[in-house]
This record gives structure tokens, sequence and C-alpha cells, in this order.
């Protein structure tokens, strides 16, 4: 306008000059542009790279056109970013197009962002599964839908793929195709030797059938052996019963005849005798590291993490949370603290590893088991997640599509577990759920319920332990519980257990739930607990697992199922494997120290004497071991004739060494040595180990390694009876003329000290 003006008051003039003045040229309009051209117009961009684009606008007649305003946008922001001045950065792996307009001409182009930071590194030549970086995979919510047209409801990544490698692939032929698909690698385990290395990739895909599309790229490589996509994992439950203060009850009694004791499972299993061996394990035996794979662990009272060994990871669903705190603490809440329930293995110390999908599994797996200290590696690891297929409505007996990703997962896990024998040297010992299928549809099989389970029994690897569930019916009969999928190694206690779950609000943190994920941490439990017993004892390979062969040798058989695990069984058949009696001897040793064996009195000075009531561990089974027997024997009996001398609340009346002696003692005692849960003179139990299954009474289990040369005479087998007369230890009574016993072969004395010429220690008669 101002430019107008001076024009128009110029051509006009003065006025008064009387001269003619010619008229001011108005400039012509800005020539239009026609057309755009970027430089370049494509490229390649590493990862976080940035790169200066320029644009040069036209008119029709080619003449560059300067000053005029340029707008610039990306069509996908999430991989690569463009300034108002042209300057794109990447963000993604992808391909993405960069346009810029002028005046509404328009020019684009097209951009590649590669992995290049992920990509292998090394010499191109070299082999590409020993560059494989070790990386946990963090996969995002948001790359996983449950809209696969072949599997429905389950959770499958859009994304985000495993891959095996062939062994032979090199790293400048693995950057290549990688670079071609636009693969970013989010994880990683490496192979060693000849063991193939697995990757996990996020490649530039935004539905199933562009993934679908990029998998067939990959398979057709000959640098890639097997590629699948990434599937989520779920605690495998079936039920949740109430948390109330009375489903929190356990009910003691030796023999397991209702789901109602919230200690059922322990009992089933003969757990409680196994815990006679304790005290042996405290001075001799280790604790355990034990890994526990689930869904979340928020912090409970009754359980305690090995923060110092790996920060515990929490997952935010509360299914996850509830599952994981549940499953620890089976294995190993705190034992004898007061509190809510007792974990199977006293001597656990928990390391936690939460997620929820099959890549974050199997590379925090080979993370924690390569990268940590052998002194701190965990020796068994549980892992209680399923694909949940039947939930999902997936039916694996009628649909390929579940078998062939279970197969492939199988696959990487086996390569995994190759990669962390060969470079950390041992393997841990993997228990794994069957699965809940079996509760939607009939006749399914373990091995396609996850990739654990099919690496165990589909490929073979023995490391891994494959655990169905049990229930209890009416009468204390064991039997396979009916959701529980086929085709594992052994079962367990799996229907109503009680155990821990999170802390919330007014409920107790403790409740009941049922699956083949409650089964599980039993057996977990219990391999921890004889590893703490024998911590020399040989750790699993890839074709070998001893401590397996253990527990099925023996196992007790169940209709329907595979064979019920045995705590009590399994710790004695250890001399046997080890070719000694050290867990038979630690179980009979039980003297306390005293030169008595089991003196509450000292009858020389009538002050009490309290010595250990645990037992002191000598190592050394005599008259001492024979005398704390026997006592407890007579305890037991409640016989109106023995008087044991000492308070009645003194710890030596503690049968059971819970630290509250009263009136049910004889419960799981001490002096147990038969596993039948109780001390009954007459009553025989089987007896694994070096009695090689015959049945035995206590007495007899003591007699078996008895070695004191002044008490081993010909003396009364059945006092209580005084029927038979038997080469055992001579307690404080003697047959006067074998082979029978008269009836005034036993004499009950009362605290009548005396001291025998054949004794190196004195001793009281104590009926």
């Amino acid at each position: 306008m101002l430019a107008l003006l001076v024009g128009t008051l110029a051509a006009c003039g003065g006025g008064d000059s009387g001269e003619s003045t010619a008229p001011m040229m108005v400039p012509p309009p800005p020539a239009a542009v026609a057309s755009v051209t970027m430089t370049p117009d494509s490229a390649d961009l590493a990862l976080a790279g940035t790169l200066q684009l320029s644009a040069v606008a036209r008119d029709a007649q080619g003449a560059t056109l300067t000053g005029r305003s340029a707008t610039w946008t990306s069509s996908e922001p999430t991989i690569a970013t463009v300034s108002t001045a042209g300057l794109v950065t990447a963000v993604a792996a992808g391909r993405v197009q960069i346009t810029v307009s002028v005046e509404g001409q328009t020019a684009s182009a097209l951009l590649r962002v590669r992995g290049v930071a992920d990509t292998l590194r090394g010499d191109a030549a070299a082999a590409a599964a020993a560059a494989i970086p070790l990386r946990v995979a963090r996969p995002r919510a948001e790359d996983y839908r449950t809209d696969h047209p072949e599997l429905g409801k389950v959770t499958i990544s859009i994304n985000t793929v495993m891959v095996l490698l062939e062994p032979a692939a090199t790293i400048g032929q693995l950057n290549a195709l990688l670079r071609n698909v636009d693969a970013q690698v989010v994880g990683g385990v490496p192979g060693a030797a000849q063991a193939a290395g697995v990757l996990v990739l996020r490649l530039p895909t935004r539905t199933h059938a562009e993934l679908a599309a990029a998998m067939t790229t990959l398979r057709q490589s000959p640098l890639i052996r097997a590629v699948v996509e990434d599937l989520e994992l779920e605690g495998a439950v079936v039920s949740a019963e109430s948390s109330d203060a009375e489903s929190a009850a356990w009910r003691w009694g030796t023999v397991a005849t209702t789901m109602a004791d919230g200690n059922w499972g322990l009992k089933a299993m003969r757990v409680p005798q196994l815990w006679n061996l304790d005290d042996f394990i405290r001075r001799d035996g280790a604790t355990t590291v034990t890994a526990v794979f689930d869904g979340g662990f928020p912090a409970h009272p009754d359980l305690r993490v090995a923060s110092d060994i790996t920060p515990s990871d929490v997952v935010t669903s509360e299914k996850g949370r509830r599952h994981g705190t549940h499953v620890a603490g089976t294995i190993a809440a705190t034992y004898d603290n007061g509190l809510g329930v007792d974990g199977v293995n006293p001597f656990a110390r928990l390391v936690v590893k939460g997620g929820a999908y099959v890549s974050t599994f199997l590379t925090g797996f080979a993370e924690l088991l390569m990268s940590t200290p052998s002194a701190g590696r965990p020796r068994v690891v549980n892992i209680s997640l399923n694909y949940n297929w039947g939930e999902k409505g997936v039916n694996t007996a009628l649909q390929d599509s579940a078998r062939t990703r279970a197969q492939r997962q199988g696959l990487m896990v086996e390569a995994m577990m190759a990669s962390v024998q060969l470079t950390s040297g041992s393997l841990p010992l993997v228990i794994v759920s069957a699965g809940n299928d079996r509760n939607f549809f009939p006749a399914q099989d373990a091995r396609f319920a996850s990739p654990f389970t099919n690496a165990a029994i589909e490929r073979g690897v023995k490391a891994i332990v494959v655990v169905e569930a049990l229930q209890l019916t009416e009468g204390g009969t064991l039997s396979e519980a009916a959701f529980s999928n086929d085709g594992g190694h052994l079962s367990a206690p799996g229907v109503q257990i009680m155990s821990t779950l999170p802390v919330a609000g007014g409920a107790q943190p403790y409740g009941r739930l049922s699956g083949t994920s409650m089964a599980t941490p039993h057996v977990a439990g219990l391999v921890g607990y004889l590893l703490a017993l024998d911590p020399s004892f040989p750790a699993p390979t890839m074709t070998s697992n001893p401590m397996l062969d253990l527990l099925r040798a023996t196992a007790r058989p169940v209709a329907g199922a595979s064979p019920g695990v045995d705590a009590f069984a399994a710790a004695i058949e250890m001399d046997r494997v080890r070719g000694n009696d050290r867990v038979l001897r630690a179980l009979v040793d039980v003297d306390d120290g005293t030169i008595d064996g089991n003196m509450r009195v000292d009858l020389r000075t009538m002050q009490p004497v309290l010595g250990d009531a645990a037992g002191a561990r000598d190592g050394r089974i005599d008259m001492r071991d024979f005398r704390r027997w026997r006592d407890h024997q007579l305890q037991a009996e409640g016989n109106d004739d023995a008087v044991l001398d000492g308070s009645s609340n003194h710890p030596k009346r503690d049968l059971n060494v819970d630290g509250r002696p009263n009136r049910t003692e004889n419960v799981f005692p001490r002096t147990d040595f038969n596993g039948d849960g109780r001390l009954a003179f007459l009553d025989e139990s089987p007896m694994t180990g070096i009695f090689g299954g015959a049945r035995r009474t206590d007495l007899q289990v003591l007699q078996r390694l008895f070695d004191d040369p002044d008490y081993s005479r010909t003396i009364c087998r059945n006092w209580s009876t005084r029927a038979t007369c038997s080469s055992i230890p001579w307690p404080a009574w003697r047959c006067p003329g074998p082979p029978t016993c008269a009836p005034h072969c036993v004499v009950r004395k009362r605290r009548r000290p005396f001291a025998s010429s054949t004794s190196r220690w004195p001793h009281r008669a104590r009926w």
C-alpha cells in the first residue's frame, strides 16, 4: 500500500512546477511456485541420527525462487521427526516419508531409519551368534494385541519377534539382513561354540499381517533357523479362594485328610518330616539361591527377597502381583516366625524377576545366569507361567497354529539353555508348570503349555522339570487335579493351596489359589531344600538330571497323574545315590550334647540342664541318641508309670521342637525316624536309601547306625509288650535270658541313678 501510494504521488507531480513527469512503474506480482525439489530425496539414517534436508522452489521457467515459506511434515513421527527448518531426527527403525510444501507444491524424501546402534559389531566375517549382546528385552504394552486372525484372544506382538540364528551366520551377513528389514535389536542371548544365539527384534510393522510378511522375509534367509512372534505368559491359576482369617488357619495333624487344612500340601508331601533335618543344614548345609520368574512381587511381611543379588521387578498387574507373591510364599515364606504360613524351604534365598512376555523371561533368565557370579547364581528356578490357551478359547489338540508357536519358542528356550551351560559352566534345575488347559478342553498336552514345557518334553532339555497338579479326595487319597494338563514329569499338591498374597486393605495377606502354578513351587522348594542338605549334589545338564532321577525314584504312584513327590523319601534316598549314610546319620543324631543325651536335671546338683533341643550333632549314633528317642517315646505314650524329670514346660518336652511344649507334641516329633509323622513303638513305615524300601520302626532306623560298643547287647525289642528280643542297643533294662523276655524283663524305676561298669557315661533310668 505504501509503495502504491508513493507511486501515485509521483505521477501527480508538484502541481505548480509546470513540468510533466513520467509515471512510476509498479513491480509485477511474484512468480508462482511451479515445482519444488528436495535434496536428498532418499537416505538411510542411523538410529538417533540427524539429516538436514533442503528444498528449492522454482517457477514455470525453472528459475529458482527465494524467500518462500516452507512447511515440513513426517508421515511417521514415531520413526523420524522433522523440524521447521527441515532437520530430520531418527527415532526408531523403520521407513518414513518427509514432505515439504511451498505454496501448494510439494516434494518428498523417502528415508529409512536403521538400527545401526543396535546391530552386531565386530569383524564382518566373525560368527554372528557370539556377537549378540546379552540384553534383557523390555517390551512395550502398545506393541501387543488380542486380535490375531488365528489365535483370537491370545496376546501377541504386532512388531516384536524372537529369531534363532544358524551357527554359520556371520556378523556382516546378519547386519545386512537386519538393515533390509529395518530391524532394531531390543534383546538377545549370545551363542557360544556351536550354540546358536537368540535375537529379539522390533520391526517397523503395525499389524499382524505386516509382521507376518516381515517374518516370511526372515524365514527365507539361510541365516535364520527359526522366527516367532513374542507372546504373553500368565500365571497358571484356575480359581481364587477367600483370604480371610479362617482360610489362613493351619491345622496340624500327621496325615492330610482334607484340603480344608491350609497346609495339606506340605503334609501330603511329608515336608514336616523333612524339617527334622533343619538343624543339620544350619550346621553343615547351605542356603540355596532360588529364582522366581513371575508376574510381580510386592513387599510382604512373610517374604524375604535377596535384593542384594538382584532388585525385585514389580509388575503393576494385580493378577500378576497376586500370583507371584503366592508362588514365592510356597517356596520360601519365612519359617517358624509366628506369621501365616511356612515355605517348603527354610533355607531359600529368593531372587525374583517380574515380567509378562516370553522375550523378557527368556533373555532375563540368560542374563541372570550368565552375569551373576557363581556364588550367587540360582541353583533352582521356578517358572509357574503358561500361555493359558484354554482360557483364551484355543484347543491345542485342534489348532496347529498354537502348537507351532509353542514348538518354535521351545526351540528358542533350548538354544538359550545350551548357551547358558556353555557360558556359565552349569545349569540350574528349572521347575515349570504343566498348565491348566484341561479345565477347558479334554486331552491337553503339557508340552504345548509354554516354551519351557515344550523345551523339556519335546526338545528333551533334561534340566527342565514339568509339574502337574494333585488334589486330595475324601479319605486322604491323592488324585490328579481335573484342570491339570497331562505329560509332566512329576506331580505335587496344587488345589486350594494356602500361601502369601499382597497386603491390601484390612484383608489377611494370605489366601488360597489353585492351579499347576501352585504345584510347581512345592517341587522348587523341595529341590532347594535337598540342595541345601547336600550342596555338592550334581547339577543338571542339557542331557542329564540326577535330581529328577532321585525325585522320580522316590515318588509315589498317583492314579491318572505323574508320580507324586515325596520329600522325606527323596532326602533319605540321597544316601544311596551318594554312596554314604550322611542324611540318615543327620536324622538320627539327636542327642543334646549333654553327658546324658537328653538331660533335664543334673541329679547331682538337681539343677536344670538345657543342652541343645535341636540336637548337638556330634556325628556319632550312640546311647545318648537312644536315650533321647526313648524319653520322647515314653512321653508320647503318656504312660503314668513314666516319670520324666524336669518341669512340664522344659524345652526337652518339646518333641517337635516348635518352641511350645504342649499336649500335641506327638505330631511330627524330632525323633520320628521312619517318616510316619508320629512316635508309635510298633508302627512301621517304608524307608528308602540304604533300607531299599523295607518297612522299619523308628527304633529300627536308629539301630541301623547305632555304634556304641558299651551297649551292644541283647535287649528287649518290644519293651512295651515284653514279647520278643533282638540284638539292638541296650537301654536301662536288660533281658536276663534270651531268646524270650519274661514279664519281669522290664523293671520300671523312678529316678534311680545307676552306673554301669561297662559304660563310659553315668546315666539314669527314666521311665
